[in-house]
């Protein structure tokens, strides 16, 4: 599941997922991906997004940049080569 949430922020979709589902993924809530862990909060936070433009916008932006500096395969690969060479020193 957390690669489709990866995938989705990536593409730069408003995520709404529970603080189990963002576990391992160091976004913050509200900034990068939003959080409601049962009925009530879901309901709560899409109003809430449905209703501020802006902040749909602003998590989009931020959550594709999180994304494309923790995620990115070029320089994942990179840091792995770097961490490969390291142990043969």
């Amino acid at each position: 599941m957390r690669v489709k949430i990866i995938e989705a922020m990536a593409r730069g979709l408003v995520v709404i997922t529970t603080s189990l589902g963002l576990e391992g993924i160091d976004a913050e809530p509200d900034k990068q991906v939003v959080i409601a862990n049962n009925v009530h909060d879901f309901i709560t936070q899409l109003e809430r997004l449905l209703n501020d433009h802006q902040l749909c916008l602003n998590i989009s932006h931020e959550a594709q940049e999180f994304v494309q500096a923790n995620f990115n395969n070029f320089t994942l690969t990179k840091n792995l080569i770097g961490f490969i060479k390291s142990l043969s020193q």
